[in-house]
């Protein structure tokens, strides 16, 4: 089946061609520079001892030096695995959830991704038009806000922190000058209906702006921290929309992901800030839930990319809450070759409040410490019941075995039953 042009340039669009590439090779961390999505590595097609083999995710393309290979995923799949181009463009429209084409289908999804395409396009516009607005002159309230936080202007581009000023329409009015029809801001969801009147209002207005990427970096959604204390709402994320589903997506996944291909590791957080300052402390490999509670969906995507998830949540009662919630979305995909940890911080204190108080130092030594998963039910089980009290501990065993018992790899589940069942009778 020869597939139309259209779809396949979806399909490398929605394609993380660093991700594909880092199947098969080892990135070079001296040459490469994750911020610019730029890669170097040695090349899979010679054996060569300096890299000389070029990623470029954002132009799509691979290129080497040495022997002069190039091409998109679907040309390196072509190479590298023997398929055909007919399977490399299945294989990865599988990977990015799209389903394949059928005649009558073509001439509506062309429409759908020509209307994906131009909510990316003003995504992007969007973006710029924020990270002009910090650092202009509109900008000096949330640049204080960031000095004391302790994020520097260097940080702060890395991830392209930008400002929605406190004006009703301004993001509205600047990018339908430029001749972008409202109807696709309302869809990408930058603005809504004025509740009076005719016309359209900003979604965001006097917040800190935290742009949303997918795996290839592209700008899919916005994360709004207020900047007014007397504001409600803290913290505002765009709507779903068809670029983007939060429950799907983890902030900052995209950057994280090529760090944790050589740490191993992925620390999750509660929030984009608490990212930032895992950043600012020399750990680029942490991502975050977008204010849900982590999802299966993105606790599968965690485990494609790193043998390790850490989960560090605030150290109050919710974030315990949280963490426990999370490690039984977890666990049902554990495998023998992965692991979980729990790094439990200090009461009443979230990742930032550790970094800014302490440095970084502090961060390393409570990942240090992190919990491997068995110690972390057994801790979270114990806090629950009275273990002088039979019941309680015939409650502690039940608890246990429910939990473990979400494990689909039956060898693994039959481990963790068998040391959970030693541990309850030894409490006797």
């Amino acid at each position: 089946m020869a597939f139309p042009r259209w779809f396949i340039d979806d399909v490398l669009a929605r394609t993380s061609l660093v991700e594909v590439v880092g199947r098969r090779v080892a990135y070079d961390r001296r040459r490469s520079n994750p911020a610019r999505r730029d890669f170097w590595a040695c090349c899979p097609f010679h054996d060569e001892a300096t890299p000389s083999f070029h990623v470029e995710e954002d132009k799509k393309l691979y290129h080497c030096f040495g022997c002069g290979k190039s091409g998109s995923a679907i040309t390196f799949l072509e190479e590298t695995e023997g398929l055909t181009r007919e399977e490399a463009v299945k294989r990865l429209a599988e990977g990015a959830g799209l389903a394949l084409p059928t005649p009558r289908q073509s001439a509506g999804a062309r429409a759908e991704a020509d209307a994906r395409a131009a909510l990316a396009t003003v995504m992007e516009r969007a973006a710029t038009l924020y990270a002009g607005e910090l650092w202009g002159p509109r900008g000096a309230a949330a640049r204080s806000y960031l000095e004391r936080r302790g994020l520097s202007r260097p940080l702060a581009e890395a991830f392209g922190l930008g400002l929605a000023p406190d004006a009703w329409s301004h993001l509205h009015d600047a990018l339908t000058r430029g001749g972008t029809p409202p109807g696709v801001l309302e869809a990408a969801g930058l603005v809504r209906p004025r509740r009076s009147g005719s016309g359209f209002v900003d979604l965001f207005r006097n917040r800190l702006i935290v742009p949303i990427h997918d795996m290839r970096g592209k700008v899919i959604a916005f994360g709004g921290r207020a900047l007014d204390p007397a504001e409600k709402a803290k913290y505002i994320n765009s709507p779903e929309t068809p670029l983007f589903h939060k429950g799907e997506v983890l902030f900052n996944l995209h950057r994280a992901g090529p760090h944790a291909r050589r740490s191993g590791r992925l620390i999750v957080v509660e929030g984009y800030m608490d990212v930032i300052a895992l950043a600012r402390a020399g750990l680029p490999e942490a991502v975050a839930p977008l204010g849900t509670a982590l999802t299966a969906a993105q606790g599968k995507r965690l485990f494609q990319i790193a043998r390790e998830v850490v989960l560090m949540f605030d150290g109050d009662a919710a974030g315990r809450a949280a963490a426990a919630r999370a490690l039984a979305t977890l666990l049902p995909d554990l495998g023998a070759q992965t692991r979980i940890r729990v790094a439990r911080l200090p009461d009443g204190q979230d990742p930032d409040d550790v970094v800014r108080a302490h440095g970084p130092q502090a961060i390393a030594e409570v990942l240090a410490a992190a919990e491997p998963l068995v110690e972390a039910l057994w801790t979270n089980a114990l806090g629950a019941v009275d273990i002088a009290d039979p019941q309680g501990r015939q409650t502690l065993e039940a608890r246990l075995t429910e939990e473990v018992g979400t494990i689909r790899e039956p060898g693994l589940r039959h481990q963790f039953l068998a040391e959970f069942r030693a541990r309850v009778r030894a409490l006797t």
